[in-house]
């Protein structure tokens, strides 16, 4: 079988997107909006709340299975905030897809 490479996300660039958002920023937001403090995050995530804090200030990462312990509400919001900060609208899905289909087409007819 043929190895091909691919750029990931070669369709899309920094400056396509409505705005740049920290995704901690994003985290740290969506947890207020839902109606969660950072501590009661901190305690459904199984984290010291002083180990949030250091990933508020950027001293620690944010484990993304920590994060998966949250509730429903909680991914609902988050996923409705990446769409906003990547400009995701339905028109860009269909063009990133379009792109990242030439591109496929493109590497299998390079293969052919």
């Amino acid at each position: 079988m043929a190895k091909a490479s691919i750029a990931v996300n070669s369709a899309e660039s920094p400056n396509d997107f409505a705005f740049i958002a920290d995704p901690v920023s994003l985290f740290f937001e969506t947890i207020a909006v839902i109606g969660m403090s950072e501590k009661e995050a901190a305690y459904t995530m199984a984290m010291d709340p002083a180990q949030l804090s250091r990933v508020k200030s950027g001293q620690a990462r944010l484990p993304f299975d920590a994060m998966w312990r949250l509730p429903a509400t909680f991914w609902v919001e988050l996923r409705n905030r990446i769409e906003m900060a990547k400009g995701l609208n339905p028109a860009r899905v269909r063009e990133l897809r379009a792109a990242r289909i030439g591109e496929l087409v493109k590497l299998l007819v390079e293969v052919a």
